[in-house]
């Protein structure tokens, strides 16, 4: 330490005497350490035999009552474990009992010792020990302090993604309440029920947005402080803070409304909800829909196509010998449906609910439930005969797809945005692709199955394949149960993959961030085991000259594969 160093942290910790006083101290400590060095002596041996800064102000403070001392002296002795001062101490302010015991005020305690901090105990620490003890320990100082940093960065980022949260939950509420109270002004015009229930939901969501807006002040707060540990590298504050006397009135009065609101919009709701009849269909208006069939001839056909807009598709097996499609339609939501080069389309005719206006138009007058449960009319049915082993395609755009009881020879099913079902079904080849949905494989039989999805889960329960099986998707689980196959091939990101009871000479599972687990029928000794996985357990080990072929590979996650022969 040098002199300028010394007289900038003295004059620093006496922040809060009077400037005269502060000048005055701290010539004077210059003309002493500039008097010691000119007798010889060398600068350790000056400020060694010096008080540190802290001291001489505390000194200072104790020796002479300034009229900011008070509360900040008193804070301090008392976290150095000082005695509290006695009743009618002047540094309270608190008056003396009178009376013939209390006839003059006690004197006051002698002072407490300095307490030095903890950066000037970890000083003194420092010097007893060697440069070398500080060379090798310095290795794990580096990595702790490198966990401390990852830890306290990971803690702030978890804060402020919760404060984040909670703020954004708290606008939902709000704005989706005011959204189903304003949407509700046309409704009383055309079916008061429905209006009063959404008018009841919307209260209910702005009363339970005005309870939880009570938790950010606090969470701020809170965040706050621990960001100031965080900072502070985990010590404790000695940081005098000001008394504030809070009244609980507003918010006991805020709780109150939030309540008393929600109580009005749920008995309104439910008031609402029960003209309806307690179902959910009703929460919309509708026109009245007619059911339309229309018949083709399956002679001569070895390949059926059928192109929706945003429908929802149902094939079944039908009856007769015929392809037999049914749909819904109604005076205001008219369909387009023909058959051109052996495609069968339906379409909107008219673009009634296409864009954003025409969603508005249709909340507005139908209800904000209209949008929901407009997929109960919004679909067809195709009923394909038993005769018909020919190649079925469907195309969908926003809706979902679903064969069942199906026999026939390829069939390559293609949607986006909703899910496609497969259940008791037999094809030669199977293509399935969506988006953004799920996709689940139930009791089929087929030769090869090629399934992709983006965005969703796969799930294949009883499927006997004679080739390859594969699946494919993102950000989702694959799930395969009771499935038997030449290769089955399982691929995702960012989700698990489970197997139970498969049976292959050819298992392929690869992930990342997420784990691989589940048994598998033979031996163990029969496959050639490939595993590999980071930052997770693994209860396999790499093993050659088995007949069949076992590869399991992750990131992130562990790998627990069993075999129900071992």
């Amino acid at each position: 330490m040098n002199k300028q160093k010394y007289l900038r942290k003295l004059r620093k910790a006496l922040k809060g005497v009077p400037e005269r006083e502060k000048d005055n101290l701290v010539e004077y400590y210059s003309e002493l350490i500039d008097d010691s060095l000119e007798r010889g002596k060398s600068p350790r041996e000056v400020f060694s035999e010096l008080e540190t800064p802290e001291e001489i102000a505390y000194n200072f403070r104790r020796e002479n009552d300034f009229s900011d001392y008070g509360r900040r002296s008193a804070r301090r002795d008392s976290a150095y474990g000082a005695p509290p001062p006695p009743y009618g101490d002047p540094v309270y302010n608190v008056p003396p009992v009178y009376g013939p015991a209390y006839s003059q005020v006690p004197p006051p305690p002698p002072p407490p010792q300095y307490r030095p901090s903890r950066r000037e105990r970890f000083r003194e620490k420092r010097r007893g020990h060697s440069a070398l003890f500080w060379i090798l320990l310095s290795p794990f100082l580096f990595v702790f302090g490198v966990l401390a940093f990852a830890l306290g960065l990971t803690l702030t980022v978890v804060g402020l993604a919760l404060l984040v949260a909670l703020i954004a939950v708290i606008a939902a509420f709000t704005v989706g309440g005011l959204y189903a109270i304003v949407m509700s002004f046309h409704m009383f015009t055309v079916n008061a029920s429905i209006a009063l229930t959404q008018v009841g939901a919307g209260l209910a969501l702005i009363a339970l947005g005005n309870v939880l807006c009570l938790l950010v002040g606090p969470a701020c707060r809170g965040y706050g402080a621990f960001l100031g540990w965080i900072f502070r590298g985990f010590r404790r504050s000695y940081r005098v803070k000001p008394v504030r006397y809070r009244s609980y009135a507003g918010k006991i009065a805020t709780v109150a409304t939030g309540l008393a609101v929600l109580v009005i919009g749920g008995v309104m709701g439910v008031v609402g909800f029960s003209r309806l009849g307690y179902d959910y269909k009703n929460l919309a208006v509708f026109d009245d829909y007619t059911e339309h069939t229309q018949v083709y001839d399956a002679k001569d056909t070895d390949k059926i196509s059928v192109a929706c807009g945003s429908m929802s598709l149902s094939v079944v097996p039908a009856a007769g010998d015929e392809f037999k499609l049914v749909w819904f339609e109604s005076e205001r939501e008219p369909k387009r449906v023909a058959c051109e080069d052996g495609v069968l389309s339906v379409f909107d005719a008219e673009d009634y609910n296409q864009g954003g206006a025409a969603y508005f138009k249709n909340v507005w007058e139908r209800g904000i439930a209209y949008s929901s449960l407009a997929h109960l009319y919004n679909r067809a049915t195709l009923e394909v005969p038993a005769v018909f082993k020919g190649e079925i395609e469907v195309s969908i755009q926003n809706g979902y797809v679903s064969l069942s009881g199906i026999e026939g020879g390829a069939a390559k099913l293609v949607t986006s945005n909703s899910k496609i079902e497969v259940s008791d079904c037999e094809f030669t080849q199977l293509t399935a692709e969506t988006k953004n949905g799920a996709m689940m494989f139930s009791h089929l039989a087929v030769q090869s199955a090629a399934i992709e999805n983006t965005n969703g889960y796969v799930e294949l329960s009883g499927i006997a394949c004679e080739g390859v099986l594969w699946a494919k998707t993102s950000n989702g689980m694959i799930k395969a149960v009771s499935a038997t196959a030449q290769a089955i091939e399982l691929a995702t990101s960012n989700g698990a993959i489970e197997v139970q009871n498969v049976q292959s000479a050819h298992i392929a599972l690869q992930t990342s961030n997420g784990a691989i687990y589940g048994n598998i029928k033979g031996k163990k000794s029969e496959y050639t085991v490939k595993v590999s996985t980071s930052f997770g357990s693994c209860n396999l080990t790499p093993q050659e000259g088995g007949e069949k072929f076992l590869s399991a590979h992750t990131s992130n996650g562990a790998i627990n594969i069993n075999f129900s022969e071992d």
